[in-house]
Protein backbone atom coordinates (compact mmCIF):
# COMPACT_ATOMS: atom_id res chain seq x y z
CA UNK A 1 0.00 0.00 0.00
CA UNK A 2 2.98 2.33 0.31
CA UNK A 3 3.65 2.49 -3.44
CA UNK A 4 1.55 4.52 -5.88
CA UNK A 5 3.16 2.74 -8.83
CA UNK A 6 5.22 -0.43 -9.20
CA UNK A 7 8.66 0.24 -7.69
CA UNK A 8 11.96 -1.06 -9.03
CA UNK A 9 13.28 -3.59 -6.49
CA UNK A 10 16.93 -4.62 -6.24
CA UNK A 11 18.63 -6.78 -3.58
CA UNK A 12 21.25 -5.10 -1.41
CA UNK A 13 24.44 -6.92 -0.46
CA UNK A 14 25.77 -7.07 3.10
CA UNK A 15 24.11 -7.38 6.46
CA UNK A 16 23.83 -10.54 8.56
CA UNK A 17 20.57 -10.06 10.45
CA UNK A 18 18.27 -8.78 7.67
CA UNK A 19 17.47 -9.43 4.02
CA UNK A 20 17.70 -5.97 2.44
CA UNK A 21 16.32 -4.47 -0.76
CA UNK A 22 16.58 -1.11 -2.49
CA UNK A 23 13.19 0.12 -3.72
CA UNK A 24 12.91 3.05 -6.13
CA UNK A 25 9.64 4.75 -7.06
CA UNK A 26 9.28 8.09 -8.86
CA UNK A 27 12.98 8.86 -8.30
CA UNK A 28 12.59 8.31 -4.54
CA UNK A 29 14.66 5.58 -2.94
CA UNK A 30 13.86 3.42 0.09
CA UNK A 31 15.46 0.51 1.91
CA UNK A 32 13.25 -2.47 2.75
CA UNK A 33 14.52 -4.70 5.57
CA UNK A 34 13.07 -8.14 6.29
CA UNK A 35 14.20 -9.40 9.71
CA UNK A 36 14.98 -13.07 10.24
CA UNK A 37 12.98 -14.93 12.90
CA UNK A 38 16.27 -16.24 14.32
CA UNK A 39 17.15 -12.66 15.36
CA UNK A 40 15.32 -13.28 18.63
CA UNK A 41 18.26 -15.49 19.66
CA UNK A 42 20.47 -12.39 19.50
CA UNK A 43 18.11 -10.40 21.69
CA UNK A 44 16.99 -8.22 18.77
CA UNK A 45 13.56 -6.60 18.85
CA UNK A 46 12.08 -4.96 15.75
CA UNK A 47 9.73 -2.69 17.70
CA UNK A 48 12.68 -1.38 19.73
CA UNK A 49 14.63 -0.82 16.52
CA UNK A 50 11.75 1.21 15.04
CA UNK A 51 11.39 3.32 18.20
CA UNK A 52 15.11 4.06 18.45
CA UNK A 53 15.53 4.68 14.71
CA UNK A 54 12.82 7.34 14.89
CA UNK A 55 14.74 9.11 17.67
CA UNK A 56 17.98 8.94 15.66
CA UNK A 57 16.16 10.39 12.65
CA UNK A 58 14.98 13.35 14.72
CA UNK A 59 18.63 14.04 15.56
CA UNK A 60 19.46 13.72 11.83
CA UNK A 61 21.96 10.96 12.53
CA UNK A 62 19.95 8.07 11.09
CA UNK A 63 17.38 7.32 8.37
CA UNK A 64 13.68 8.17 8.72
CA UNK A 65 11.21 5.35 9.28
CA UNK A 66 8.81 5.30 6.32
CA UNK A 67 6.66 2.30 7.27
CA UNK A 68 6.63 -0.78 9.50
CA UNK A 69 4.64 -3.95 8.76
CA UNK A 70 4.90 -6.23 11.84
CA UNK A 71 3.04 -9.10 10.16
CA UNK A 72 5.89 -9.37 7.64
CA UNK A 73 8.69 -8.26 9.99
CA UNK A 74 9.29 -5.61 7.32
CA UNK A 75 10.78 -2.19 8.00
CA UNK A 76 10.94 0.41 5.22
CA UNK A 77 13.41 3.24 5.70
CA UNK A 78 14.54 6.38 3.95
CA UNK A 79 17.52 5.70 1.68
CA UNK A 80 20.56 7.67 2.84
CA UNK A 81 22.77 8.91 -0.02
CA UNK A 82 26.49 9.15 0.47
CA UNK A 83 29.66 7.11 0.74
CA UNK A 84 30.01 4.11 3.04
CA UNK A 85 33.07 4.31 5.29
CA UNK A 86 36.11 2.26 4.28
CA UNK A 87 39.19 1.12 6.26
CA UNK A 88 41.02 4.07 4.68
CA UNK A 89 38.40 6.84 4.96
CA UNK A 90 37.47 6.00 8.55
CA UNK A 91 40.95 7.03 9.72
CA UNK A 92 40.85 10.51 8.16
CA UNK A 93 40.89 13.19 10.85
CA UNK A 94 37.97 15.11 9.33
CA UNK A 95 35.80 11.97 9.35
CA UNK A 96 36.73 11.08 12.92
CA UNK A 97 35.68 14.59 13.97
CA UNK A 98 32.37 14.18 12.14
CA UNK A 99 31.75 10.96 14.05
CA UNK A 100 32.64 12.61 17.35
CA UNK A 101 29.98 15.25 16.60
CA UNK A 102 27.50 12.48 15.77
CA UNK A 103 28.24 10.73 19.08
CA UNK A 104 27.62 13.99 20.92
CA UNK A 105 24.14 14.21 19.40
CA UNK A 106 23.46 10.54 20.04
CA UNK A 107 24.79 10.17 23.57
CA UNK A 108 23.32 13.39 24.92
CA UNK A 109 20.00 13.13 23.09
CA UNK A 110 16.66 11.59 23.95
CA UNK A 111 16.77 8.24 25.75
CA UNK A 112 16.22 5.05 23.76
CA UNK A 113 13.95 2.13 24.48
CA UNK A 114 15.41 -0.65 26.68
CA UNK A 115 18.77 -1.03 28.38
CA UNK A 116 21.61 -3.31 27.35
CA UNK A 117 24.55 -4.46 29.44
CA UNK A 118 27.16 -6.06 27.18
CA UNK A 119 28.36 -8.34 29.97
CA UNK A 120 24.84 -9.66 30.56
CA UNK A 121 24.48 -10.23 26.81
CA UNK A 122 27.62 -12.36 26.73
CA UNK A 123 26.31 -14.53 29.57
CA UNK A 124 22.98 -14.84 27.77
CA UNK A 125 24.68 -15.91 24.54
CA UNK A 126 26.80 -18.44 26.44
CA UNK A 127 23.72 -19.91 28.10
CA UNK A 128 22.06 -20.34 24.68
CA UNK A 129 25.21 -21.94 23.22
CA UNK A 130 25.36 -24.48 26.07
CA UNK A 131 21.66 -25.21 25.69
CA UNK A 132 22.16 -25.97 21.99
CA UNK A 133 25.39 -27.91 22.64
CA UNK A 134 27.29 -25.71 20.20
CA UNK A 135 31.04 -25.07 20.00
CA UNK A 136 32.68 -23.46 23.03
CA UNK A 137 36.33 -22.26 23.23
CA UNK A 138 38.57 -24.58 25.23
CA UNK A 139 39.93 -21.62 27.23
CA UNK A 140 36.46 -20.46 28.26
CA UNK A 141 37.22 -20.42 32.04
CA UNK A 142 40.14 -18.02 31.43
CA UNK A 143 38.03 -15.82 29.15
CA UNK A 144 35.23 -15.65 31.72
CA UNK A 145 37.70 -14.76 34.47
CA UNK A 146 39.07 -11.92 32.32
CA UNK A 147 35.51 -10.84 31.58
CA UNK A 148 34.64 -10.70 35.26
CA UNK A 149 37.72 -8.59 36.00
CA UNK A 150 36.83 -6.19 33.17
CA UNK A 151 33.26 -5.87 34.42
CA UNK A 152 34.47 -4.96 37.91
CA UNK A 153 36.97 -2.40 36.62
CA UNK A 154 34.68 -0.72 34.07
CA UNK A 155 31.55 -0.44 36.23
CA UNK A 156 29.46 -0.63 33.05
CA UNK A 157 26.54 1.81 32.97
CA UNK A 158 23.31 1.63 30.93
CA UNK A 159 22.13 5.24 31.01
CA UNK A 160 23.14 6.57 27.57
CA UNK A 161 21.51 6.05 24.14
CA UNK A 162 24.01 4.05 22.06
CA UNK A 163 24.21 2.51 18.58
CA UNK A 164 26.17 -0.58 19.72
CA UNK A 165 26.87 -1.91 16.21
CA UNK A 166 29.59 0.35 14.85
CA UNK A 167 30.80 -1.78 11.98
CA UNK A 168 32.35 0.73 9.59
CA UNK A 169 29.90 -0.44 6.90
CA UNK A 170 27.14 1.12 9.04
CA UNK A 171 28.69 4.59 8.69
CA UNK A 172 27.68 6.87 5.80
CA UNK A 173 29.42 10.16 4.96
CA UNK A 174 27.60 12.80 2.91
CA UNK A 175 28.11 16.57 2.56
CA UNK A 176 30.37 16.88 5.61
CA UNK A 177 28.00 14.91 7.80
CA UNK A 178 28.08 11.41 9.22
CA UNK A 179 25.02 9.24 9.74
CA UNK A 180 24.54 5.69 10.94
CA UNK A 181 22.36 2.91 9.56
CA UNK A 182 21.20 -0.38 11.16
CA UNK A 183 19.95 0.63 14.61
CA UNK A 184 18.67 -2.82 15.59
CA UNK A 185 21.20 -3.32 18.42
CA UNK A 186 20.65 0.21 19.77
CA UNK A 187 19.64 0.68 23.40
CA UNK A 188 20.59 2.67 26.47
CA UNK A 189 24.06 1.46 27.38
CA UNK A 190 27.57 2.72 28.17
CA UNK A 191 28.85 5.46 25.82
CA UNK A 192 32.38 4.07 26.12
CA UNK A 193 31.29 0.98 24.19
CA UNK A 194 30.42 3.03 21.07
CA UNK A 195 33.76 4.85 21.21
CA UNK A 196 35.72 1.65 21.81
CA UNK A 197 33.90 -0.27 19.07
CA UNK A 198 34.63 2.46 16.52
CA UNK A 199 38.29 2.34 17.51
CA UNK A 200 38.42 -1.46 17.17
CA UNK A 201 36.43 -1.78 13.94
CA UNK A 202 38.31 1.17 12.41
CA UNK A 203 41.68 -0.35 13.43
CA UNK A 204 42.58 2.96 15.09
CA UNK A 205 46.06 3.60 16.41
CA UNK A 206 46.95 6.02 19.18
CA UNK A 207 46.82 9.01 16.82
CA UNK A 208 43.24 8.29 15.71
CA UNK A 209 42.12 7.53 19.28
CA UNK A 210 43.47 10.87 20.50
CA UNK A 211 41.60 12.74 17.73
CA UNK A 212 38.38 10.87 18.55
CA UNK A 213 38.52 11.44 22.31
CA UNK A 214 39.64 15.06 22.14
CA UNK A 215 36.97 15.86 19.53
CA UNK A 216 34.34 14.07 21.58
Amino acid sequence: PLWKSKPIIKPLQGGMTNINFLAEENKKKYVARFALTSNALLGLDRKREVYNTKIAALENIGPKVVAFYPQHNLLILEYIPGTIATPLSIKKEENIRLLAQLFQKLHFGKKFQDELNIFDSIQSYLKEVKKRKSWIPVDLPLLLANLQQLEQELQFKTNTPCHLDLMIENIVFHKRKARLIDWEYSANSDLRFDLAMLSVKGSFGRQEDVVLLKSY
